[in-house]
């Protein structure tokens, strides 16, 4: 990245990942044809932070601790056995040789894994060694470090672990997760609207789109629609948002657009839905009918 004497952006140089580590320079771009996209925090910021940098060490730690928590509890897995012997008085040599000759002897048959076979010595006893991997402690931490890297990403923990809560508190973990996503949809939305004015004085230009009269590239209109969450009860719901709408706290338009809908696209296709049904000599109820008919008038 370039800046001038007063720290402004001027051009950005563009690199390429080769294939065994390190960059390559490809080309320089101004920083006038750059579409920037991240987190600014200050007047004077340049460079923009990604938007996973808050939890990308933190989810790095947990998923390097699975791999260790894993390899530990495949070495505790291994089959361990442990041998005792009753106490006895110090043998001599010649007793300690055939003692010694006696142990050699013991059959142990591991190789039949639904039962195991082991031959034991006079006054000889066994034992398996186990441990609990992983432990308990080790769950907890791995559970507060889950939700500390979800949280960085305004996501409730009822989202990964459906036990977690009940119904009401998954619902207002949810309500809760729209709430925050509010200005990085907006954020988004702003990218996209970038993008898209630039794809389409892109096609104008190379004769790909033409326009009508003295029409331009700002008078044309459009909207990015973020994705809706369904109805928990529709029925519920639906007179709420009509509630809403008559006493005028919001519009269709804006209650289509956060169930992922757009209200000009519902109005065209209930006109194609009413056209068809007119050829067929079918009668649907009016939108007023229906209104009146979610109300309970």
């Amino acid at each position: 990245m370039k800046t001038d004497i007063a720290g402004a952006d001027v051009g950005y140089a563009v690199h390429s990942r080769k294939q065994w580590g390190g960059f390559e320079f490809e080309r320089y771009v101004p920083a006038e044809n750059m579409i920037l996209h991240g987190y600014f925090t200050r007047f004077d910021q340049v460079r923009g932070i990604g938007l996973l940098v808050s939890a990308a060490n933190m989810f790095k730690d947990v998923y390097d601790s699975f791999d260790y928590a894993l390899a530990k509890a495949k070495m505790m897995q291994l089959f361990g056995l442990k041998f005792k012997r009753d106490g006895m008085e110090p043998l001599g040599k010649t007793q300690k040789q055939e003692e010694e000759a006696k142990r050699n002897q013991r059959k142990i048959d591991l190789q039949n894994k639904a039962s195991y076979i082991v031959e034991l010595q006079e006054g000889e006893d066994i034992e398996s060694i186990e441990s609990g991997q992983p432990s308990v402690q080790f769950q907890d931490y791995t559970k507060l470090m889950i939700m500390t890297a979800l949280k960085s990403l305004d996501i409730c923990y009822s989202m990964f672990d459906e036990n977690h809560t009940n119904f009401y508190g998954s619902r207002a973990g949810i309500t809760q997760y729209v709430e925050s996503c509010k200005p990085k949809r907006e954020s988004n939305i702003r990218l996209l609207e970038e993008l898209t004015y630039w794809k389409l004085a892109n096609e104008i230009i190379h004769g790909r789109l033409v326009l009508p009269g003295s029409m331009t590239v700002n008078d044309l209109w459009f909207d990015w629609t973020p994705c809706g969450l369904p109805w928990w009860r529709p029925d519920e719901e639906a007179k709420g948002l009509l509630t809403t709408i008559t006493a005028g706290f919001d519009s269709y338009g804006g209650v289509c657009r956060s169930l992922g809908k757009e209200f000009r696209d519902i109005i065209d296709e209930r006109q194609r839905d009413e056209e068809y049904a007119r050829q067929h000599n079918v009668i649907l109820p009016t939108m007023t009918e229906k209104i009146n008919l979610n109300i309970g008038t």
